[in-house]
């Protein structure tokens, strides 16, 4: 099960993510950043303090939008990681190209 809230002002896109990201709630999120939520959007902000986990379905939405957001230079950060997150995404070098608050 997955909890998504939408924040946005413009120009940064906040989603607070609670649950687990994986193979059956990956389509959820991206449903919500698929169409023009994206356009002019310069900051994407995941806040994952209350994500458990996350799958490589999880992690393949994300890198979904980080290619979409690269055509307007825009950027995700990632905020409130829990640790075992973290390790997901240091596992797969995710890090390398996203930002963590």
């Amino acid at each position: 099960m997955l909890s998504i809230k939408r924040f946005s002002d413009g120009t940064e896109l906040k989603f607070v993510l609670k649950g687990t990201l994986d193979r059956l709630t990956a389509d959820d999120l991206l449903k919500e950043l698929t169409g023009s939520r994206l356009k002019g959007v310069q900051r994407l902000c995941f806040d994952m303090a209350e994500l458990q986990y996350i799958s490589s379905a999880g992690l393949r939405v994300m890198l979904i939008a980080e290619r979409a957001l690269q055509s307007h230079d825009g950027k995700i950060v990632l905020i409130n990681l829990r640790p075992e997150v973290r390790q997901v995404f240091e596992d797969v070098g995710f890090l390398k190209f996203v930002e963590v608050e």
